[in-house]
């Protein structure tokens, strides 16, 4: 995983093992297409780059 990382995004299945080697924010998804979490994100990184 980068140092630089600012979020982990993985699947719910990962979370233990994620948790072990980083305190960074994690989003868990259960389904890599169409998970509404990802649109979220989506959603939420665009309207930051936007200002």
């Amino acid at each position: 995983m980068p140092a630089d990382a600012d979020i982990v995004v993985t699947h719910a299945s990962l979370e233990g093992r994620v948790k072990r080697v980083t305190d960074k924010p994690l989003i868990l998804i259960n389904n890599y297409i169409g998970d509404p979490k990802l649109d979220t994100l989506f959603n939420q990184l665009t309207a930051e780059h936007k200002h």
